[in-house]
């Protein structure tokens, strides 16, 4: 029974963070219902254990738990290549900024003197007194 209760709190203290998350920003629509079904779903299985054996059955894995595990992995490593691929993309992007940015703002430097180009050394330069 202590797990149910952990479970409801959880779902609804993560909706309602998610609610108030979009009300603040305007955005996220698509995002935001993927969470509520997420945190709904969370909800649904506490109180109706059975549907998710049915649906493991369906996916043909032995049990309710065995089938939101294998959901759960599977889907936080499509957001983990997911997000791995749109931090690739704004460090290319980064690289690319700061090298224009470089090249714009580059200051040339004349170039060192050749040893052919060098006034003869005198005597105070070579050594001798």
């Amino acid at each position: 029974m202590g797990i149910r209760i952990f479970a409801i709190v959880l779902a609804a203290v993560s909706l309602a963070w998610v609610v108030q998350r979009f009300r603040r920003t305007r955005r996220f629509t698509v995002e935001l219902m993927a969470w509520l079904v997420v945190f709904s779903g969370i909800g649904l299985v506490v109180f109706v254990p059975k549907a998710t054996d049915r649906f493991a059955l369906w996916l043909g894995v032995s049990s309710g738990f065995n089938a939101l595990t294998f959901i759960a992995v599977t889907t936080l490593l499509l957001l983990v290549f997911r997000i791995l691929s749109r931090l690739q993309k704004v460090e290319r992007d980064l690289t690319r900024l700061i090298r224009a940015y470089a090249v714009d703002t580059a200051v040339q430097v004349p170039a060192r003197p050749s040893e052919s180009t060098k006034p003869p050394a005198g005597p105070a330069q070579s050594g001798e007194t």
